[in-house]
């Protein structure tokens, strides 16, 4: 008696390899019903290179959850009133080819009434930067790891400037990702004995770029004590805090700062560069994965729970000088978790992925297409794994059959 049991595995496993494709196509939102599906994003402010750049990751990505539909996105913002961001989402939910909001920034307490009553008429929200536990439990609320933004990079002030040191603050408490790194702030300062010289507040609420360098100039020129260094946690405000030092030849007064993007890069690297570490991730990856995070949830799959952070990395500029970093696309080939890579994923988008491809600065990505089945979020060190475990789940016990069915064949 002679058994083919290659023949029949590699049968078998064919077999689970096209059920596995067949399975995953787009959910019904996007093709169905719809004209042009749209997801709408409402911001706050887009003051800055971050939001610049969340933008054109958000942009990209929508482009590439159906091929043969595109899905649009539609981008307005309130210049900070709340009244009017709360009327631009309204606006949106009634968009007959919305398929999802995303809000960026804006505060609880005058937008909850209005984040309830589109979620409660099955418009999914997808929230970053807001501090919405109070609101609708249908919405998803998402930011940046704040707490570990803040503690990585004065974890590296301490360890370059050490305790007791004279410091200066630039900051703005009235949004959310910028109050959760003051606590941070707050607690390190009084931790390592750091004596706050002066508080530039209300920060993003100056008329332009240049009246915030000036007031910080100001602060900085009104001290009359020697400044160690200045914790500015936002790009924006940590840009401008590095103009106000060259300005007013503040030699030796180091930055500490938070985000990471090309304009930052340029800034940390020039010669002399007071800014010495920051902490964040490429933010067209960020936009990418708030797009992705619409379109599951609007799918009516699980994103894996309604309160979701955003990884972020630690980057000195130490790290950028020692290896020729000038450029995002540079810097995330050293350091891939700038991308996020395997974050909030779908079988049925291609998720792109930025500085990838020869001189492509955007490319999709193949390998992680099966990273979630049946709209389970995974994250990328269990995807593969339990991947091995649904093929072995699926084939072993046809594989048990085999002996059993060559027995009774030879009898």
């Amino acid at each position: 008696m002679k058994l083919l049991y290659p023949n029949i595995l590699l049968s078998i496993l064919a077999a689970a390899t096209v059920q596995g494709e067949d399975n995953c196509t787009t959910p019904a939102p996007f093709i169905d019903n719809v004209e042009q599906p749209t997801i709408h994003i409402v911001m706050s402010i887009t003051t800055g290179d971050f939001f610049t750049q969340l933008l054109e990751g958000a942009k990209l990505q929508a482009a590439k959850i159906d091929s043969k539909n595109e899905v649009q996105v539609a981008i307005s913002q309130s210049d900070g009133d709340d009244s009017i961001m709360a009327q631009l989402i309204l606006d949106a939910a009634n968009d007959p080819n919305t398929i999802g909001i995303l809000t960026v920034d804006g505060h609880a307490d005058t937008l909850c009434d209005t984040i309830n009553t589109v979620t409660n008429d099955t418009v999914p929200v997808v929230s970053f930067d807001f501090d919405g536990a109070k609101c609708s439990d249908s919405q998803i609320l998402t930011k940046q790891n704040d707490k570990v933004m803040a503690q990585s990079v004065l974890n590296q002030a301490l360890l370059n400037q050490g305790m007791n040191r004279n410091v200066g603050y630039v900051n703005d408490l009235n949004y959310a990702p910028l109050l959760n790194r003051n606590k941070v702030w707050e607690e390190m300062k009084s931790e390592n004995g750091w004596n706050e010289l002066f508080f530039v507040d209300n920060a993003a609420n100056y008329s332009s770029a240049e009246a915030l360098q000036s007031a910080i100039e100001t602060a900085i020129t009104s001290s009359e004590d020697v400044l160690d260094f200045i914790y500015a946690p936002w790009d924006y405000l940590s840009v401008n805090t590095v103009k106000a030092l060259q300005a007013t030849s503040s030699n030796g007064t180091a930055v500490y700062g938070a985000d990471i993007n090309n304009d930052d890069i340029l800034v940390m690297t020039k010669p002399d560069s007071p800014w010495k570490a920051t902490a964040g991730v490429d933010p067209r990856s960020i936009g990418a994965a708030l797009v992705r995070m619409v379109a599951i949830s609007a799918s009516g799959n699980d994103l894996g729970g309604d309160d979701i952070e955003i990884p972020v990395e630690l980057v000195t500029q130490e790290f950028l000088l020692d290896n020729n970093v000038t450029n995002m696309d540079e810097l995330v080939l050293i350091d891939p978790e700038l991308t996020l890579p395997g974050f909030m994923q779908a079988c049925w988008i291609d998720s792109i992925v930025i500085g990838t491809d020869d001189s492509d600065s955007v490319g999709v990505v193949e390998d992680e297409a099966a990273s979630m089945e049946d709209g389970d979020m995974e994250n990328d060190e269990t995807s593969s794994s339990d991947a091995d475990k649904r093929m072995y789940n699926m084939v072993m016990p046809l594989l048990l059959l085999i002996p059993f069915t060559a027995l009774v064949t030879s009898w």
